[in-house]
């Protein structure tokens, strides 16, 4: 199970060692970079008619999820307290929110809602919940382990 304290599975997110620290910093760095990859992806909607058009519209639904939840279970501050998978529901929450605010309508004149972009935010979320569970689990053990 997933959990933190004194259950089986991840600690809480503010685990205090180095490594933790080293590990957290990573995953703060890889949050910026998928956000920061969605620069090239929105400019290529714009300048670029060579661009596969579906693949270029959902790769932000892809980055931007997945570097929600990095840079969430990086954070120091109030969710370093939240138990990764409240974290994970947490950022999984957001970014729904964020799809389906897009059938809003001051919001449908700019944004145009997507059943993919709802499965990308979908995939994107459980996809980084599985690598930074593993990379949990691989550098700090579980406490009893």
């Amino acid at each position: 199970m997933l959990g933190g304290g004194g259950q089986v599975g991840l600690p809480l997110m503010d685990e205090a060692s180095t490594t933790g620290y080293r590990l957290k910093r990573i995953f703060g760095i890889v949050g910026v970079l998928c956000w920061l990859l969605i620069l090239p992806a929105k400019l290529a909607r714009h300048f670029d008619s060579t661009a596969v058009p579906a693949i270029v519209g959902v790769v932000p639904s892809i980055l931007g999820p997945a570097g929600l939840l990095f840079v969430m279970v990086s954070s120091e501050g109030w969710s370093r307290r939240l138990s990764f998978v409240r974290v994970t529901a947490l950022a999984a929450a957001i970014a729904l929110g964020l799809e389906f605010a897009q059938l809003l309508p001051g919001v449908r004149r700019i944004y145009r809602f997507d059943w993919y972009d709802v499965a990308a935010t979908i995939l994107s979320i459980g996809t980084a919940a599985f690598v930074a569970a593993a990379m949990w689990r691989r550098h700090l053990p579980s406490p009893g382990t």
